[in-house]
C-alpha cells in the first residue's frame, strides 16, 4: 500500500480522470485489461475517501447556487402567445452574486489535505507498448496527467 497526501479538490479530479479513462476504455477498448482492472480497483478504492468531498462540494453549490431550468416544450397546439413552463434539470451552478463566498468556503474544504492509502499501478502495467505514448490521456490536461503519477508506482 501507499500513501499519499492530497488536497481535497485533486482528489476529485484523480477521481474524475480514472473514471473517465474507465468509461472510454467500455466504449472503446483502448486499455490493456489488467491496467483497466487496475484502474477499476483503485476508483472503488478512492471512492471512500472522494464521497465526502464530492457530497461537501454538491452542499455548498446548492447553498450558493440555483437549479438549472429549463422550458417544458410547449404542444403543437398551443396558442400563440403561451408561455411555457419551467422544470428543474436535476443540474446546479453557483450564482454570480455567490460566487466568491463560495470560492471561499470551498477552498475551506478542497485545498485541505488528506492523507489516503491505495494499490498504486505499477509502472510496468501503466507504461506498456498500447499506453506509452499516453493515447488513452490524450484529453486530459497536463495537471491531470501529472496528477496521475501520483498513483503509479512500485
Amino acid at each position: 500500500m501507499k500513501e499519499l497526501k492530497i488536497k481535497g479538490k485533486d482528489l476529485l479530479v484523480a477521481h474524475y480522470v480514472f473514471q473517465t479513462a474507465l468509461e472510454r476504455d467500455r466504449a472503446e477498448n483502448h486499455l490493456p485489461d489488467k491496467l483497466s482492472y487496475r484502474i477499476g480497483r483503485l476508483l472503488k478504492h478512492l471512492s471512500n475517501d472522494h464521497q465526502p468531498v464530492k457530497e461537501k462540494q454538491i452542499e455548498l453549490v446548492k447553498r450558493f447556487g440555483e437549479e438549472v431550468m429549463e422550458d417544458v416544450p410547449l404542444p403543437k397546439n398551443a396558442p400563440p402567445g403561451t408561455v411555457a413552463e419551467k422544470k428543474g434539470t436535476g443540474n446546479w451552478r453557483v450564482k454570480t452574486e455567490h460566487l466568491e463566498e463560495y470560492q471561499k468556503e470551498w477552498a475551506i474544504i478542497g485545498d485541505d489535505e488528506i492523507t489516503i492509502s491505495f494499490e498504486p499501478i505499477p509502472e510496468a502495467i501503466a507504461t506498456t507498448p498500447r499506453t506509452k505514448k499516453g493515447e488513452e490521456l490524450k484529453n486530459f490536461t497536463t495537471e491531470e496527467y501529472i496528477l496521475i503519477l501520483d498513483f503509479i508506482g512500485e
